[in-house]
């Protein structure tokens, strides 16, 4: 409905006023002249403005409220230029283009970088508090049984610490502490995706042991490979032992744990020793709708609203959905509205076509059994040495040793 002469809304006060997007206001208004949405707007110049009433204010907070920001049949464009960002390398930014090109898939790992490092120390933070949480029931694991675990090593001088995904390094604290009380000489070695991860971890560290080495590799834990690192670390000497930790259940996010235990087998020594920790059976499997505590939330949804897709998904709808098959949760976003994306990669344009009702992959948590987990290290060249679980049975500590293949 258009009229004259009525005061009237810039669309930078309504994106202002109401947090969205100023893009989505124009939205609205073109919507209101094709006869969807029953605006008041007013035309000054030849431009259309949405008007000042209590009656445009009732159906633009309802819009809002119910995650429909426009309907529209002419998708909405955006660009997502690499060039103008710092956060992903080229290959990152490929990767990500052909996962959500082809799989409609964000690939999870990318949450930690940039700002995901922050919001994921805030989660650990807060998935400390409750008796329930999978965090706290992880750590308390490895910090009740830190000293059965290190059993083995008692006859070494020093230990080279490998974290691979270190996230914050909290659940190290521990490890460390135990090691030093037996007068061991300790070298960190910080293994992320994240650089900001990393740094993170390093203060954690740093605050706790001043006088510890500290050193960091930035890679993909899906394709790493340091053994030439393991190599150095012990070059000719009997008293060193290269301790490799993978903990905080970041197998249930592999897609392939296969490569993954195959890329740390082939990184080790005869004599080097694994510990693994994570859920087993830990999740309900049942699909509904997913109420995510503010920092796990804003950390999984940060990368869809940095491409641009932020105003046309309703943060209240994230669900999950589970395989039986393949025996995964898959957490999902759904778009409400026809989208069309283009990435400018290289000096080249890629367009992705998002249809409302699309579901975009933000997670993938695979359930393991404990069994499960010993045949896949078993089969993938290691021999468990140990294994802890605590009393409810869905946190396990894994140390594991790599097994002559020859």
């Amino acid at each position: 409905m258009a009229t004259k002469n009525n005061k009237t809304l810039r669309n930078s006060d309504i994106s202002k006023t109401l947090g969205v997007s100023k893009q989505t206001p124009a939205n609205w208004i073109k919507q209101t002249l094709n006869g969807n949405i029953d605006l008041i707007l007013s035309t000054i110049k030849g431009k259309n403005y949405i008007v000042d009433s209590n009656h445009n204010w009732t159906i633009m907070n309802s819009l809002k409220n119910k995650g429909y920001k426009y309907i529209s049949s002419d998708p909405v464009e955006i660009t997502f230029d690499s060039s103008e960002q710092n956060v992903f390398s080229n290959q990152q930014i490929i990767q990500l283009y052909s996962s959500l090109s082809s799989k409609r898939e964000i690939p999870y790992k990318f949450t930690y970088l940039s700002e995901g490092a922050e919001l994921w120390d805030l989660h650990y933070g807060y998935g400390s508090q409750g008796d329930n949480a999978f965090i706290k029931k992880d750590a308390e694991l490895i910090n009740n049984n830190v000293v059965p675990l290190l059993g083995r090593i008692d006859d070494y001088e020093n230990v080279n610490i490998f974290d691979i995904g270190c996230g914050n390094a909290q659940p190290v604290i521990s490890i460390i502490n135990a090691l030093k009380a037996r007068n061991i000489e300790v070298t960190y070695t910080a293994i992320d995706i994240s650089k900001e991860m990393i740094d993170i971890a390093k203060s954690n560290v740093l605050e706790s042991f001043p006088d510890i080495k500290f050193e960091q590799i930035v890679t993909d834990i899906d394709f790493f490979n340091i053994s030439e690192n393991i190599f150095k670390s012990n070059l000719n000497d009997s008293k060193s032992l290269n301790l490799l930790l993978y903990l905080g259940g970041t197998f249930s996010n592999q897609s392939d744990e296969s490569r993954t235990y195959s890329n740390l087998r082939d990184s080790m020594a005869e004599d080097d020793l694994l510990i693994i920790s994570g859920g087993i059976n830990d999740f309900p499997t049942q699909n509904n709708v997913y109420k995510p505590n503010k920092y796990h939330l804003d950390r999984t949804l940060w990368i869809p609203r940095f491409l641009g897709l932020g105003d046309y998904f309703d943060p209240e709808t994230i669900f999950n959905e589970y395989d039986p098959i393949n025996k995964v949760i898959n957490r999902f976003v759904e778009i409400n509205a026809d989208v069309a994306l283009k990435f400018v990669i290289l000096n080249s344009e890629k367009i992705i076509n998002l249809k409302r009702g699309d579901k975009i992959l933000i997670l993938e948590y695979y359930i393991h059994t404990l069994t499960e987990v010993i045949s896949s290290l078993e089969k993938n060249g290691f021999l468990p040495r140990q294994v802890i679980t605590n009393k409810e049975g869905e946190n396990a500590l894994f140390l594991v040793q790599p097994r002559n293949l020859a």
